[in-house]
């Protein structure tokens, strides 16, 4: 099992020195500039330093789609709180969407030691202090990103990838989807994914759901009935809202 460890201390107000390490050798330290006020500050630096870890760094040398196969040790509580769904603390809650959301099934469990961390001097002394300056950044976004071959740069809804299971779940009592997550990115990345023309009952749902239809757009492969539905947000952003299910021949 891959593991991450991480310990947060904070040094002074709003800046958090997070040590991680991945084995026994590649290790570093984190200093987590948060830019905001909050009682929960060690808690929301260390989870702003595993999503950077595990997505902007890639310490564990491929991006993930699913919790299963790996584990991250904390040194705070809360967080194995937040992700076993037991934690009161919504303001730091935002900021967990990486474990609770794509890589849900992670397992996570606490230890306070430091054996085999950088010290901050050594660390310092060779230059493994990063600096991440987390304001101004979507660090407690609840929504994930991917890179599609068709669509392009897609952010994906919890609503979305809980529709898409209840669909596939509903086909088969008998074989549940484990990793909704990864079955669902892999199907939006598929190269044969296209835009869809639905009749005008569905699209003006849609519109009253998700905003004007051109801002709206369906996707789908072309042996598939499961539909993909994508919003233009005021920025450009897009995303994907829901998932419902056709049959061929109801367009």
């Amino acid at each position: 099992m891959m593991t991450l460890t991480t310990v947060s201390k904070s040094v002074s107000v709003n800046s958090v020195l997070v040590y991680w390490r991945v084995g026994t050798k590649r290790k570093g330290v984190l200093d987590v500039r948060m830019g905001f006020s909050t009682e929960d500050q060690e808690i929301i630096a260390e989870l702003i330093a595993i999503r950077h870890l595990i997505m902007n760094t890639k310490v564990f040398c491929c991006t993930p789609t699913t919790g299963k196969g790996f584990q991250v040790r904390v040194s705070k509580g809360a967080i194995r709180k937040i992700v076993q769904g037991r934690s009161d603390k919504a303001s730091a809650s935002r900021f967990a969407s990486l474990l609770t959301g794509r890589m849900e099934g992670i397992s996570v469990n606490v230890s306070h030691s430091m054996d085999f961390m950088i010290s901050a001097q050594e660390a310092a002394e060779t230059g493994q202090i990063e600096v991440l300056e987390a304001a101004g950044k979507n660090f407690a976004s609840p929504h994930e990103t991917i890179e599609t071959p068709t669509i392009g740069t897609l952010s994906v809804t919890r609503h979305a990838v809980q529709r898409y299971e209840e669909r596939l779940n509903s086909k088969s009592q008998d074989e549940r989807l484990y990793r909704p997550w990864s079955s669902l990115f892999s199907r939006l990345r598929n190269p044969s994914l296209e835009r869809t023309q639905v009749n005008d009952k569905v699209m003006h749902h849609k519109m009253r759901r998700y905003g004007k239809s051109n801002a709206v757009e369906v996707w789908s492969h072309p042996s598939d009935t499961m539909r993909y539905v994508v919003v233009t947000r005021s920025d450009n952003r897009k995303v994907l809202v829901t998932v419902f299910e056709r049959p061929h021949d109801y367009f």
